[in-house]
């Protein structure tokens, strides 16, 4: 059985304010090694500085330091980036960001960056992201859940709001997604296409369709169950759910999605799943 250890802290400082329009955040702390899990003392630090500008956009720079770095032993731990954020009109939204990390021998693509559009209408809506993380970008003051990958997402809407023929129905929305990720080798990991259909009432009741075509590339194998094991390729697998969604004002309300997976590989065909599933909320006096 496998515990944690609790690395002891000698001393930290905290400071956070503003000065003008700036934002400003440090953070520095310093702890004393552990022998048990061989932990040498190592010093944190952390400084944020963020700049406002005009109504609702700003820019900002970040930069982290661990004196012990994990992954090599007798390294520290630099990283270190750049973010803005700009909002137009109402609806459109343009952030993005640039960050590296340094760790003595881990100097090659060691980057990471992303730009994102947002467009947020009544009508129309659209989103475009791009983010790249690099097989050595680690920052180890903070967290990476997934690197050596770059990921395309974008989505279309439309989203109508009817005023005589359709009198029960309050707003209908089409709207189809793309999201493709790759791995640094330039193989493709994942595509997932959605299409997805929304009837929203009057009475806020709501009927939804969700179809999606998605692939999967699988490098190892990979043991789902005991006997069972999912062989290394490439697989696409399909996806339906259909929902209805009651209105929060009724005295019961919730959801009923029944959905289907298929998984297509050569010429096998597997149904995955299939179920009709209900979750109800009840609403006392």
């Amino acid at each position: 059985m496998n515990a944690s250890r609790i690395i002891p802290i000698d001393v930290g400082e905290r400071l956070t304010g503003k000065v003008g329009k700036f934002s400003v955040g440090a953070l520095n702390i310093e702890t004393g090694d552990e022998s048990v899990s061989r932990t040498p003392a190592t010093n944190f630090s952390v400084v944020r500085l963020k700049r406002d500008l005009l109504r609702r956009s700003s820019v900002g720079l970040m930069m982290t330091n661990g004196s012990q770095s994990t992954v090599v032993a007798g390294a520290s731990n630099l990283a270190y980036g750049a973010d803005a954020a700009f909002s137009f009109f109402q609806n459109v939204n343009v952030s993005g960001y640039y960050a590296r990390s340094d760790t003595n021998t881990l100097k090659k693509d060691n980057a990471s960056y992303q730009t994102r559009f947002d467009y947020t209408g009544d009508r129309y809506g659209a989103q475009a992201h791009y983010l790249k993380v690099g097989d050595n970008f680690n920052p180890e003051v903070g967290f990476v859940r997934r690197d050596n990958f770059s990921r395309v997402f974008s989505t279309l809407r439309f989203s109508p709001r009817p005023k005589q023929r359709f009198k029960g129905v309050r707003q209908f929305t089409y709207q189809g997604t793309v999201e493709y990720i790759e791995n640094g080798a330039g193989q493709l990991e994942s595509r997932n296409q959605t299409g997805h259909f929304e009837i929203e009432r009057q009475n806020s009741d709501a009927f939804t369709i969700d179809a999606g075509t998605n692939y999967e590339l699988l490098l190892r194998p990979f043991a789902v169950a005991k006997g069972v094991t999912i062989a290394p390729g490439g697989y696409n697998f399909n996806d339906v759910t259909t929902s209805y969604r009651m209105g929060q004002q009724r005295r019961f309300s919730g959801t009923v999605f029944p959905t289907r997976r298929i998984l297509q590989r050569d010429d096998q065909r597997l149904e995955l799943h299939r179920c009709a599933c209900c979750a109800l909320e009840a609403v006392v006096g």
